[in-house]
């Protein structure tokens, strides 16, 4: 689940970086076709902090998911705290 959230979010990263995505009307049919051009604007830059956050957060689910879950109900934990 980490390493498809890091995942999704290096790509969601780069597409800010690079593309502008932009809705323009196609000649044939008047509906409005996807064009990825590249000059920078303020949504790339949101684009961008928007992978780099969902990139952050995969990171952290594969770092909590190397680390054994300590939870309220775990009986060798609670055992191990009423011996201290």
């Amino acid at each position: 689940m980490g390493l498809i959230v890091t995942i999704i979010g290096l790509v969601v990263m780069v597409g800010g970086l690079f593309f502008k995505i932009t809705y323009v009307p196609t000649l044939y049919d008047g509906v409005n076709g996807l064009i990825l051009t590249t000059p920078h604007t303020v949504s790339n830059y949101f684009v961008t902090l928007l992978g780099l956050g969902i990139l952050f957060f995969g990171v952290h689910l594969l770092i909590a998911r190397q680390r054994e879950p300590v939870t309220l109900f775990d009986e060798e934990y609670l055992k191990q705290q009423e011996e201290k």
